[in-house]
């Protein structure tokens, strides 16, 4: 298939409608470990508009449409000696996927945030389609295994 001319915009609050959509979508088809709730994406749309050095969402745009969007959370790191850009989110709505638009958004990033010390990005074991993808942008697996503790309050 042809490949698309993409452009990323940062999400406004009129994205969330789209957005929310598109979460949901994700949930649905790559489960994580807790369920998506309109709460965590009214929270997280929230402080992607007031702290955008904590977290940013991009909307992907094709001839309008939106067909998209990806997700940076950014922390220092001691190790890294540096700041480090998680890709927490990608998502392409079904009609547009195979098309290029993941591979753009991982171009973008790459060049954008070229001082980074170091990306990250996590994917679920099974999804072989993103593994592949995630390496023929030159990530590997880590050396260490992450372990997670939710609050009790969760």
């Amino acid at each position: 298939m042809k490949e698309m001319e993409i452009v990323f915009e940062w999400y406004t609050e009129k994205d969330f409608d789209e957005l929310k959509e598109m979460a949901f979508a994700l949930q649905e088809e790559d489960p994580a470990d807790l369920p998506m709730t309109e709460a965590k994406i009214i929270k997280t749309a929230s402080e992607s508009l007031a702290c955008p050095e904590k977290i940013q969402i991009f909307m992907f745009k094709s001839d309008g449409a939106t067909i998209g969007y990806g997700m940076l959370t950014f922390i220092w790191s001691n190790e890294y000696g540096g700041d480090v850009t998680n890709i927490d989110e990608v998502y392409i709505k079904k009609g547009y996927r195979n098309r290029q638009a993941a591979s753009s958004f991982f171009r973008h990033v790459l060049a954008t945030y070229k001082d980074t010390a170091m990306f990250e990005i996590e994917a679920t074991p099974s999804n072989e389609g993103a593994l592949s993808l995630y390496k023929k942008f030159g990530f590997e697996l880590s050396v260490n295994t992450h372990l997670r503790r939710l609050p009790d309050k969760i």
